[in-house]
């Protein structure tokens, strides 16, 4: 291989690794109470779903907007969907006040 082929393969293999422009945000926030409230929030409307993983989180004071990853509570099927969650602060706990599914 010449050196520009070289350098091709790996300026590729480089963008291929570092995921080519992934776009969601490294999750600064602890996201357990948050996964708590939408435990709660899904027993509560009796929908049989677990957080598998959050995309998104952004608490702003007493409120709070999340995405997140969500699978069937058993994780049997392997299959996820995004939900997007409301969630207010009320007497120092988050709770889960609505979602979207997206």
């Amino acid at each position: 291989m010449n050196k520009i082929t070289k350098f091709f393969v790996v300026a590729i293999s480089a963008l291929i690794l570092t995921g080519c422009g992934n776009s969601e945000p490294a999750i600064t926030e602890n996201t357990a109470p948050f996964e708590k409230a939408i435990a709660q929030y899904c027993r509560a409307k009796s929908y049989g779903m677990k957080v598998k993983k959050f995309v998104s989180l952004k608490v702003t004071a007493n409120k709070a907007d999340a995405v997140a990853k969500m699978q069937e509570a058993s994780g049997a099927y392997g299959i996820s969907v995004k939900w997007e969650f409301k969630f207010q602060k009320q007497n120092g706990t988050w709770k889960a006040l609505s979602h979207n599914a997206k």
